[in-house]
Parts: C-alpha cells; structure tokens; sequence
C-alpha cells in the first residue's frame, strides 16, 4: 500500500491601508509538492488598490479547487493589544493527484484590482 502524499499552500496578507476608495494589501500565495515549491505575489501594497481582500477571494478560490483549510492565523500586535486581523496566514492541504500541477488555480490569472 502507498503512503498517502500531500501538496501544501501558504496565503498570506499584510493589509497596509485604505488609499481613496480602495485598500493597499501585500498578499502572496506559496505553493509545495513533492519536489516542487513557487511563490508569487497577488497584490503589492503601494501597487494595487483593491475594493476589497484579495486574501479573501484567493481562500474562496483555494477551497473550491479542493484545498482544504488546516490552519489560520492572524498576527498580533499593531496597535490593539491581541490579534492583529490585518496580517494573516491561511495552509491549506489536498492530496497529491497525479497530472495535477500543484500551483492550481493559478490565482495570479483570476484574482485582479
């Protein structure tokens, strides 16, 4: 019997502020597999202004291509004593499937400002 693999994704953000009608985010989506791991950006803060989280819209995306959540963490710190809901990281797992990429969804291709 085979030993069940898994592939692993990483979502961060880092909110840094509102700006007109929009919001600044730093959110980056890091992807690993047996032999494999990439990294990209989704949004840049001072870069993209967005009307809402691109985090949000990559965790929606993330679970409908069948990424399960296992872990979410928010930053502490800031200026409110405990947790700081601007900076946050979302791990997500699935198992390996043979002809998959494990950078699937390319998020950098669906999520747009």
């Amino acid at each position: 019997m085979t030993e069940q693999q898994w592939e692993f994704c990483e979502l961060g953000q880092d909110y840094q502020a509102k700006k007109g009608e929009g919001h600044l985010y730093s959110v980056y989506v890091s992807y690993y597999g047996p032999g494999y791991g990439s990294f990209c950006r989704l949004a840049e803060a001072g870069k993209d202004v967005w009307e809402s989280s691109p985090f949000d819209e990559a965790m929606r995306l993330l679970g409908a291509a069948g990424w399960e959540l296992v872990s979410h963490q928010y930053g502490s710190g800031g200026q409110w004593p405990g947790l700081d809901w601007s900076k946050r990281v979302a791990m997500f797992k699935r198992p390996v499937q043979e002809g998959r990429a494990v950078d699937e969804p390319k998020l950098i291709d669906i999520i747009k400002p």
